[in-house]
């Protein structure tokens, strides 16, 4: 349930900042406010705590098997779950210069980056399950 959580959340927040990137140029000043709020709450009460608690217990999992942490398919799974870390603290740090009224519009990623770096997740959490269920030798 964390992980299915914590991918709902990374995927839901990309997706509000394309929606926030298309407002924040529109001058919407009362839809910004309210897309800060849901991007704070999102990462802040379901996305972080989530992707923690996957960790734990993936982390957890491997400690009672430690037999699978040398096998290729794991170590390779284990690269991607960073990766996915890496994007959903990325994410988390976006909100952030979204919030920052100082900073300047090309500091910020264009809608076109962001629908794409949205698709990365995506990705990662399919080679993540075919990893899992195939187990390749390599």
């Amino acid at each position: 349930m964390s992980l299915i959580s914590w991918l709902a959340g990374a995927l839901y927040l990309i997706r509000l900042y394309v929606y926030h990137s298309q407002t924040k140029y529109g001058g919407e000043s009362s839809n910004h406010a309210l897309l800060m709020v849901m991007e704070n709450r999102l990462f802040r009460f379901i996305t972080r705590p989530a992707m923690l608690l996957t960790w734990i217990s993936g982390l957890t999992m491997a400690a009672l098997n430690h037999t699978i942490t040398t096998q290729p398919w794991f170590i390779l799974k284990l690269i991607c779950v960073l990766m996915l870390t890496f994007i959903t603290e990325f994410a988390g740090a976006y909100r952030k210069k979204l919030a920052d009224k100082t900073h300047s519009m090309t500091a910020l990623l264009s809608t076109r980056q962001l629908r794409f770096f949205n698709e990365i997740p995506t990705i990662l959490m399919a080679i993540i399950i075919a990893l899992v269920l195939f187990r390749p030798p390599f």
